[in-house]
């Protein structure tokens, strides 16, 4: 048996060494299980329903409906006394103000509520007549946040426009960073959409997810934009520009809003508006109602219900019975069906608590704005997000849409930091002694076309050992630095080998079977001893980082996991 050469030694050294190299780049392809919340119709404990983010709070469990504010980042409760008649007007019974507000918190009832010092509105405007606490809060069935700190209205000052409860979403959003921040999602993303609410001939769930979005609910092409900054008249930086409004009559015709001197116009996207759109009325609006009917913006009314301030056609009127497509710069075409952009008046009764329908009266869900485009800028609503589907990614500071595709069906992926798919499903760490947050699922109630399920059946143990993101990724970077090390390293000390065996050997030599004892021992060509360690025999010294708790997610430098 001839004995191995050093070339053979090398190559058996990469055939070991390659599988658990390769084993760690996959190892950093994977991202926790996104948070899906559902959007819908909520029962509160007054037995009567709001429409809204489902989320519970406290010990036991309070439900509420909350709508999502993409221009605050806090999250708003109203308490026990809804603050709905400041003024002693007695316009509202308890019963109702519940429902207008999307629920009654009773910090008193909860067993894990507590005062706290923390800002919990981070970047907001001044909210004076807020108390900050801190309490267990359940997103969804397998996912907590055990001390999340929220702000609890105690006076109506300076919260007469947000009739309900919201949920912060902008760049500083308190609830994304607390999910970020405990690894229960791999990147501060959320996608959004709407549903079929009020109003609607047929009512469907939609969705709010952390950390990744629905792909079954994103149609056609993606659209991706930068992020407005600096721009006072859109809070949310969310900013497309219109191209065309285009009415879609039934028999087939179409007719553009747009005149010949029309230009290009920006619109903000804020997810808490309760409308479609809100257009100039020169020449847009003005447009709209010369080609729709007689009617004029002098007979038209404001409605001052559910869809609050939008235009409201009287029960001699007669409403527009075709489409709007919206067209954006980027191409993407967003169609509003009739029963999205026109509904029967949707009111609050003031003393029973339901939510009524008037079917003698109509909601354009339009808000025409006054002609000075440098103080108002057009607007698109969550109603908008019923035809639309939105992502918004602050680790790159982009945004994306799609059209939205109104399915019961789901496939929900992670999002990494740069935007990009992820459907390989690691355990992570719930920081706070929250349960493991790698699958999603309902909060309870109703479930829907938007609702959410568990995650895969191959998720991890929850008894498997875990991690936060920052640490998995950082432990990725590492390990694949150091396989990459030894992998190069392997590579020439057995490239270094070869050439010291070439040039030790002449060319000409051959292998001499003759025994010549003339030769003395001492005369004897000396053997170079086979090993296997690098020049001065001392292992490499390889040094590796673990990302501290201290660091700042925000700024930490993040690197992208080989696919």
């Amino acid at each position: 048996m001839e004995p191995s050469s050093p070339t053979t030694h090398c190559r058996l050294a990469l055939w070991l060494i390659l599988p658990a190299y390769l084993a760690t780049l996959v190892q950093g392809a994977c991202a926790p299980y996104p948070v899906p919340l559902r959007l819908g119709n909520v029962s509160l404990s007054n037995g009567k329903e709001a429409r809204g983010v489902e989320l519970t709070v406290g010990t036991p469990e309070q439900k509420f409906a909350l709508i999502p504010h993409n221009g605050q980042n806090g999250t708003l409760l109203y308490a026990t006394n809804g603050v709905c008649d400041p003024n002693g007007a007695n316009k509202w019974s308890r019963t109702s103000c519940t429902t207008l507000r999307g629920g009654s918190y009773d910090s008193a009832a909860s067993n894990t509520s507590k005062p706290t010092s923390d800002n919990v509105f981070i970047d907001d405007d001044g909210w004076p007549g807020i108390k900050p606490i801190t309490d267990a809060t359940k997103l969804s069935t397998n996912v907590t946040l055990d001390d999340f700190a929220m702000g609890m209205v105690l006076s109506d000052a300076d919260v007469s426009g947000s009739t309900m409860m919201f949920l912060g979403l902008a760049k500083n959003s308190t609830i994304l960073s607390a999910l970020k921040n405990s690894g229960k999602i791999a990147s501060r993303t959320w996608s959004l959409f709407w549903g079929r609410g009020f109003g609607m001939p047929s009512q469907s769930d939609g969705h709010i997810i952390f950390g990744g979005y629905d792909r079954a609910k994103a149609s056609g092409q993606r659209h991706t934009e930068p992020m407005t900054i600096g721009n006072a008249h859109c809070k949310s930086q969310l900013i497309v520009t219109v191209t065309d409004l285009t009415l879609n009559f039934d028999n087939g015709s179409d007719v553009s809003l747009f005149t010949s001197g029309s230009e290009p116009f920006p619109s903000c996207i804020m997810t808490e508006g309760p409308l479609a759109m809100r257009m100039h009325f020169n020449p847009f609006f003005s447009n709209m109602m010369r080609k729709t009917s007689d009617n004029t913006i002098s007979t038209l009314k404001r409605a001052l219900g559910y869809y609050y301030w939008t235009s409201l056609y009287g029960p001699q009127q007669k409403p527009y019975e075709g489409a709007l497509t919206i067209t954006l710069s980027s191409g993407l075409k967003i169609r509003l069906d009739r029963d999205q952009l026109i509904t029967p008046h949707v009111y609050l009764h003031e003393q029973s608590g339901e939510m009524l329908l008037n079917a003698t009266e109509h909601d354009l869900l339009i808000d025409p704005l006054g002609d000075d485009g440098n103080e108002y800028m057009a607007q698109f609503g969550f109603q908008f997000l019923s035809a639309a589907y939105l992502q918004v990614n602050y680790e790159t500071s982009e945004f994306s849409l799609w059209a939205a595709n109104p399915t019961a069906d789901e496939d929900i992926v992670a999002l990494d930091p740069s935007g990009k798919d992820v459907t390989e499903y690691c355990a992570v760490e719930a920081g706070d002694g929250n349960e493991d947050a790698n699958s999603g699922g309902n909060s309870g109630g109703d479930s829907g076309a938007g609702g959410g399920s568990d995650a895969p059946s191959t998720e991890p143990s929850k008894s498997s050992p875990t991690l936060s993101p920052g640490v998995i990724a950082g432990i990725a970077v590492g390990g694949a630095a150091v396989g990459a090390l030894i992998v190069g390293a392997a590579v020439w000390f057995c490239r270094r080998r070869k050439s010291k065996a070439k040039s030790s050997t002449p060319p000409d030599m051959v292998q001499d079977t003759h025994f010549k004892p003339e030769l003395q021992a001492d005369e004897l060509p000396r053997k170079t001893p086979l090993t296997s360690e690098l020049d001065n025999g001392h292992a490499p010294f390889i040094q590796r980082y673990e990302i501290g708790d201290n660091v700042d997610p925000r700024y930490t430098r993040r690197y992208e996991m080989p696919g």
